[in-house]
């Protein structure tokens, strides 16, 4: 037999649909703030990475082997959580946008669904077993329209853009959970999970998501600590008293010559109904690393550690001036963190920012940086406006001209921001 010939190679590319969030707005709430609670990073990164062998599963004419409803399917794919700020009872309802793109090159078709739906068809002479308290509470979420959703399929061409309105009802007080899934056909699946909080009146409640504070990169060698800011929001109508524990903060501080590496010049405080503290955290590293310590908040206690807990991760980095790297890694997080612009505008919104974030990068001490912010007026009527000059960086950090103004109708307002390098 005549040796085999090797006349060439074939190489396959393969590809799935792909969607990612590319901008996400709920009035009256920051940015920066809102992508990290509702993980829209996470969400992305998810959405992105390759398809697990359950997916897999899922896409195939296999199907899935045995029970027929949801809440099996989304107990063995990944999550996100999305959690939407606290609200008092009988507050409007909270209307949460999100902006997904088709950035693949194939057409992509999606599905959301409750985990009140079924997904396969369950024989009559099964017996799915009587159903427990959480998937009672899952129905009537559901059916009293705690969470609903809106649209909850649709199809994309590349390049193509759904907007997603998610609303909550505050008709009931208690802590509210509701997964969804999240199917991209022929893609990725995974679990969409709502959360939510309605308050009663006179409770006293710390909205915290996010357990991890990030400080840095900070350079070595500064006279001056770098002041990073923790907030606190209280979105009850009582006061909420509130305590930073710093026994971990001080053994590392011995640990490290008895110097104060991160410190806390006012730990303890009551926050406002409605309100909002702003914890100053200095950091001020002796070595080239990274920091790490756990600080527990008790909230609502009586000042002397009574109270409920929450456990807060501080993670700080520290770097040498001239490791150049490690600082411009810092600025491209931050700027890949949230899209350059607002992409979707919410209903009756009044004005529209030209930018979400100012991004300054490294000042010199001393040195004054601007930039220069479009406040467009994009309703009918004439709109006034005017920032926060009571916040405790305006003056000594930042500053806007103008402070206050009104904007005509189909006009615009050229503000200047300075960033003072103090």
């Amino acid at each position: 037999a005549s040796p085999a010939l090797r006349l060439g190679e074939v190489a396959v590319d393969a590809a799935y649909p792909l969607l990612q969030v590319v901008d996400a707005r709920l009035a009256g709430h920051a940015q920066e703030k809102l992508w990290s609670e509702l993980q829209i990073s996470e969400l992305n990164t998810e959405l992105g990475s390759q398809l697990t062998d359950m997916e897999r599963k899922l896409n195939s004419a296999q199907g899935l082997q045995g029970g027929g409803d949801v809440g099996s399917i989304t107990s063995m794919l990944n999550a996100a959580h999305l959690s939407l700020p606290a609200a008092l009872l009988g507050a409007p309802e909270q209307e949460l946008h999100l902006l997904f793109a088709n950035t693949g090159g194939l057409h992509a078709k999606w599905t959301l669904r409750y985990p009140t739906e079924m997904e396969l068809t369950i024989e009559h002479w099964a017996d799915v077993g009587e159903p427990t308290a959480e998937e009672l509470k899952q129905h009537m979420m559901v059916d009293e329209g705690v969470f609903s959703v809106y649209p909850k399929r649709g199809e994309l061409a590349p390049g193509e853009t759904v907007r997603v309105t998610v609303r909550m009802r505050h008709f009931r007080a208690d802590e509210y959970e509701l997964p969804l899934l999240f199917k991209i056909f022929n893609g990725k699946q995974m679990v969409l999970n709502l959360r939510g909080r309605t308050l009663a009146h006179g409770e006293a409640f710390l909205h915290m998501p996010v357990r991890t504070l990030t400080l840095g990169p900070a350079p070595i060698g500064l006279p001056e600590p770098q002041i990073n800011t923790l907030e606190l929001p209280n979105y009850g109508d009582v006061h909420l008293l509130y305590e930073l524990d710093l026994s971990a903060v001080d053994e590392l501080n011995s640990a490290n010559f008895a110097f104060p590496v991160i410190s806390c010049a006012e730990p303890c405080g009551s926050i406002p109904p409605n309100g909002v503290a702003r914890v100053a955290i200095a950091f001020h590293p002796l070595q080239s690393r990274e920091y790490s310590v756990g600080v527990p908040i008790i909230v609502g206690g009586d000042g002397a550690m009574h109270g409920s807990k929450r456990m807060l991760l501080l993670k700080a980095t520290a770097a040498h001036p001239s490791d150049g790297a490690a600082f411009d890694a810092h600025e491209a997080a931050e700027s890949a963190l949230l899209p350059p612009s607002q992409q979707m505008l919410l209903p009756n919104q009044p004005l529209r920012l030209s930018f979400d974030r100012a991004l300054f990068g490294r000042v010199p001490m001393g040195a004054n940086v601007k930039q220069m912010l479009i406040l467009q007026n994009v309703s009918e009527a004439a709109c006034g406006f005017e920032w926060d000059t009571a916040h405790p960086l305006w003056g000594t950090r930042v500053s806007i001209y103008p402070s206050r103004g009104s904007v005509p109708a189909g006009k615009h307002v050229c503000c200047k921001l300075t960033f003072l390098g103090v």
